[in-house]
């Protein structure tokens, strides 16, 4: 490659020099390496089937190539294509249509068996996972004002998140309109939501006899009351009085669709909240947004859709909520969580609930109620962690 730099470097015009950097797939630019002692960056270079094999030698190269070839054919044409051997196609597009493969990239697989001998298969090192992010990140880039890109870059992420949300959500509802299953003047404001979805669904109670809720071998008081006071904080315009009675459907499980922090791609978890689930007492922990600082998590004693006399709907779950607390054991690891979990009983909107989370019980007497986080069930809660 130095070689080929430096002669195209001597050459006496720039249309000879273009020629013999286009022949060799390289451009007149000189390799930061090749003024260190003792470097090999051609040792460093991985074999990637992408830009090698994929985007390379077949679409930069044959490709273009069978489109001139193929520009008029006809279905005899690629019946004739069908029967061909490809070893014998390949070894006749050099004599018959001057192909030359002496490049870069066609010399790389003569290296392939001693790269995949000295580091592994050629999937350790392959440029496509995250092909697509590059493309989003590299026009997300373009739009900024090249200072401090990191902020801005960050808050288009974030718009262009938002509206492809708003237009998913339209396209559903059109296509609902379209097959007929929306009426036109709705009977309730439904819960409709990208993010979660409740399963398993119980009998519908008044929320008077739903007033002492036994769970986990707890009850809450005074539930009634505890559920008018949250409509009145958080639905001011639907807030309901002692007359009117709330309908509760409980669910014993949540699937809660949230965007991965490895490699933004969308995961489903699946929180239960069930007294007998395969025999056992079952009720999982979530994350959720607050405005406490560091990360905040809640144990589901309850799962329940309400429906308001004024046909408004809303998902709340009954919950624990855990609390930082300072204390650490005397073999403290790195990133070392500790919370404490609440004896009181608090509702919390799903809106609010990003994913399920894992918290252990911390082997301490005397310190009250306290857990670990663990944060190394998948590599989204560990990037989440590690922020705090």
């Amino acid at each position: 490659m130095e070689g080929v730099v430096s002669k195209a470097a001597r050459a006496e015009t720039k249309a000879e020099k273009e020629e013999i950097l286009k022949k060799n797939g390289l451009h007149g630019i000189k390799h930061f390496l090749w003024d260190f002692r003792f470097s090999d960056p051609y040792a460093a270079y991985s074999y990637d089937t992408l830009h090698s094999d994929d985007l390379g030698k077949w679409g930069h190269h044959l490709w273009t190539l069978l489109l001139q070839v193929l520009e008029e054919n006809d279905g005899q044409t690629f019946y004739d294509i069908l029967k061909v051997r490809a070893q014998y196609f390949v070894a006749r597009v050099s004599k018959e249509y001057g192909k030359n493969f002496d490049f870069f990239k066609q010399h790389t697989t003569s290296h392939l068996v001693q790269d995949i001998r000295s580091k592994g298969t050629t999937n350790h090192g392959s440029t496509r996972p995250g092909e697509g992010f590059q493309q989003e990140a590299a026009e997300a880039y373009n739009q900024t004002n090249f200072k401090n890109v990191a902020s801005q870059m960050n808050r288009i992420d974030e718009t262009q998140e938002a509206i492809a949300r708003i237009r998913m959500a339209i396209d559903q509802h059109d296509q609902q309109c379209e097959e007929g299953d929306v009426d036109s003047t709705p009977k309730f404001s439904r819960v409709t939501s990208a993010s979660w979805r409740f399963g398993a669904a119980g009998r519908i109670v008044n929320s008077n006899a739903f007033g002492v809720l036994k769970s986990a071998g707890c009850t809450v008081q005074n539930f009634d009351l505890m559920l008018r006071n949250f409509i009145a904080e958080h639905f001011p315009d639907d807030r309901v009085s002692y007359e009117q009675r709330i309908q509760i459907q409980p669910c014993k499980c949540a699937h809660l669709t949230y965007q991965s922090f490895e490699d933004w791609r969308g995961l489903e978890d699946i929180v239960r909240c069930n007294p007998s689930f395969h025999g056992s007492e079952r009720y999982d922990s979530v994350l959720f947004n607050s405005d406490s600082p560091g990360m905040s998590f809640a144990r589901i004693s309850a799962l329940l859709r309400c429906t308001l006399e004024s046909k408004r709907q809303f998902d709340v779950a009954l919950v624990h909520e855990f609390r930082q607390n300072k204390w650490k054991p005397r073999t403290a690891w790195a990133g070392c969580q500790v919370h404490e979990e609440a004896k009181e009983y608090s509702l919390l909107l799903m809106d609010y609930v990003i994913r399920g989370a894992l918290l252990t019980r911390a082997p301490v007497v005397g310190k009250g109620n306290l857990h670990f986080l663990v944060d190394t069930v998948d590599p989204d809660m560990f990037l989440r962690a590690d922020q705090y």
